[in-house]
């Protein structure tokens, strides 16, 4: 949000022109990156029995703390302040791109893939059925703004969906399109519901972790007409 980060900006610069509130935010900056070296550690120690990606986020996090912390607090507080906003963009990079991805998987991606032939000349709109809401706004976003999916309830008969060029579902719906004559592609997947703290700990004490996050997976479809 730039515009509140302005107004903010300004705030902490007269805050920090009074000494003893300095010392004060120098020290909660410092903790900051100091709780972020040991929260580096934990997450590549717990990417060695979960996930390579997160071994490897664990240590880009620890090593370019490490060097914001050691480099910058000891020139002065301005540049604590530049360490600090470093660090918070570094933190979330590392989280949506090594850690995220481990626990959260979207089909959006390889949806807009397995479409895209369909809309080589232009925008087109898909149907879905079962096919949640996060995921329906994010294939205009893989897609280029080139296709778009307009959601339908359970309930929708076939019927009703044959004027789109195809239709995106879930498993719960795969009968009613095999039985309606349509070709089925399976494309993408996503985990079911939400991993609670005992899933997770079962995830990292599971001795096949590759099947234990299968039995997670809930694939997603694509049913194109046969005309």
């Amino acid at each position: 949000y730039p515009l509140i980060a302005i107004m903010l900006s300004a705030v902490l610069v007269r805050i920090m022109d009074e000494g003893y509130r300095t010392e004060l935010i120098l020290k909660l900056q410092k903790m900051l990156l100091l709780a972020g070296l040991i929260t580096a550690v934990l997450v590549a120690a717990f990417g060695l029995f979960t996930d390579l990606r997160m071994v490897a986020g664990g240590t880009i996090l620890f090593s370019l703390t490490l060097f914001l912390y050691l480099t910058f607090f000891k020139q002065g507080y301005m540049e604590g302040l530049v360490a600090t906003g470093a660090f918070l963009v570094l933190f979330f990079s590392v989280f949506f791109t090594f850690i995220k991805p481990v626990f959260y998987v979207s089909p959006a991606r390889s949806m807009a893939r397995c479409l895209e032939p369909l809309a080589v000349n232009g925008t087109i709109e898909v149907g879905s059925i079962d096919y949640p809401r996060d995921f329906v706004h994010q294939v205009p976003l893989f897609s280029s703004g080139r296709i778009w999916v307009k959601p339908h309830g359970r309930e929708t008969a076939i019927d009703g969906l044959r004027r789109y060029p195809a239709i995106i579902f879930g498993e719960f719906s795969k009968d009613k399109f095999q039985k309606g004559g349509y070709r089925i592609v399976q494309c993408g997947y996503s985990f079911r519901e939400k991993w609670k703290p005992s899933e997770i700990f079962e995830y990292i004490t599971a001795s096949d972790k590759k099947g234990y996050l299968a039995n997670r997976k809930e694939f997603y479809y694509i049913a194109f007409p046969n005309d």
